[in-house]
């Protein structure tokens, strides 16, 4: 049988012939695993092809060739695994998750010493096969819905395939049509949430944020449609679309005397690899009318560390003309306080987790409040989000935090009743 000459692996068509064989034969119940390196075409352009072939055969040799529990693995293609695992006994499933996400952790560890300039990640997906008579492509097209789910959640690199997520899968699929009707007939619904100023409980700008409508006229949850269109390669359509229709609202703004309040627009990841959309959101922003100052544009923490110096270069270019720049989510990721001294920023915004995660025990306060003073000395402004009571309010304040944004003091409005409540009344 042949051998993938780079990692010693057996072809992905032998492997589908061959598994079925070796499921039906096992006595001990067993997984199948779809595996990638995220980013692995931003490592081949730092570090050259025959590094990053290096790296996939040292995947090759950690988790398969000296693993025990391997029974057969695979190369599919380029960054790109699957293998058949032999589970030893009856292990809870999140004894499991922890246990992978502990061996990929330790990999990466050691990995980044030889790659440095890379944040490395391996997704993992997982099945775990009860039926040892069902259909190899089946079995291996739930451990890849498994992969593609943990999507950026950077707390684990492991997902196991469930109903649930098979049901999620559905409802993700039917997205896709929702979102074309809705682009031509010129019905998402963009509702603005206030950021607050601590101190003087005054507002000092507002987020845009996209809301779509399924066939009944409720709201789908961004985080399924967003991640559904990020997957089809449509979010940079939604992030312009917002983006239009935001610049629109601030020259209706100025031009009808309101007051200008700034207002920040999320950039996806996708946004910066597609170079379509990345043109156009350029063209937008030269017909923008009032000043630069007034458009911020938040990108994730995660998005940043895919292909940094491409994203670095971009964002730069947005900064040179006038706009702000913030790190959203930030807590979710993997960044150093040196990468972020090299990013073009203007701020930062701690992701609710981190924030809830913080305030909750004394280290947590501390690393806080260190952080803001820190990014308070490099001209970095700090807001926190998801604030939802005055403890938590009082709390981030006393880390530092003079910005603040959540429930506490409103959800995302209606363009119309945000204008009411925060622009109108407050004349």
């Amino acid at each position: 049988m042949k051998q993938d000459k780079l990692t010693g692996l057996m072809y992905y068509d032998d492997f589908k012939e061959t598994a079925p064989e070796i499921i039906r034969g096992l006595t001990r119940p067993c997984m199948l695993i779809s595996m990638n390196l995220s980013n692995f075409k931003y490592i081949n352009s730092v570090y050259g092809y025959e590094r990053g072939d290096r790296l996939l055969a040292r995947i090759a040799d950690y988790f398969f060739h000296g693993n025990e529990y391997c029974l057969l693995a695979s190369r599919i293609h380029s960054d790109r695994f699957v293998a058949l695992i032999e589970i030893s006994g009856d292990v809870p499933m999140d004894h499991m998750t922890e246990h992978y996400n502990s061996i990929h952790k330790e990999f990466v560890l050691e990995i980044e010493k030889e790659y440095p300039m890379a944040v490395l990640r391996i997704n993992s997906g997982a099945y775990i096969i009860r039926d040892l008579n069902e259909n190899i492509s089946q079995i291996l097209d739930k451990a890849e819905l498994a992969r593609r789910n943990i999507g950026d959640d950077y707390t684990t690199t492991i997902c196991f395939f469930s109903e649930q997520l098979e049901e999620r899968a559905k409802v993700e699929q039917s997205i896709v049509p929702l979102f074309e009707r809705a682009i031509k007939e010129d019905s998402i619904l963009v509702y603005l949430q206030p950021k607050i100023d601590i101190d003087s409980q005054r507002i000092v700008g507002a987020e845009a944020l996209a809301r779509l409508l399924d066939e009944n006229g409720k709201i789908i949850p961004p985080d399924i449609f967003i991640p559904a269109l990020e997957k089809y390669g449509l979010v940079t359509q939604l992030d312009l679309y917002v983006a239009e229709k935001i610049f629109r609202l601030l020259n209706s703004w100025k031009a009808r005397g309101l007051p200008l309040v700034p207002v920040s627009l999320n950039l996806s990841r996708v946004d910066f690899k597609q170079k379509t959309g990345w043109e156009e959101l350029a063209k937008h922003i030269e017909d923008i009318q009032v000043p630069k100052e007034y458009v911020e544009f938040e990108v994730t923490e995660t998005a940043f560390f895919e292909d940094i110096f491409m994203i670095m270069n971009r964002v730069r270019l947005l900064r040179e003309k006038g706009f702000r720049i913030s790190m959203d989510d930030f807590g979710t990721g993997f960044s150093s306080l040196n990468m972020l001294g090299m990013l073009p920023l203007d701020g930062i915004k701690f992701d609710r987790g981190f924030v809830q995660n913080s305030i909750n025990n004394r280290k947590g306060l501390e690393i806080m409040a260190g952080l803001v003073d820190i990014f308070d000395r490099i001209d970095l402004d700090v807001i926190c989000e998801g604030v939802e009571t005055v403890d938590e309010e009082q709390i981030v304040r006393a880390c530092g935090c003079t910005q603040v944004q959540g429930y506490l003091h409103d959800r995302p409005l209606p363009i119309q009743e945000f204008e009411n409540k925060y622009l109108i009344q407050g004349m």
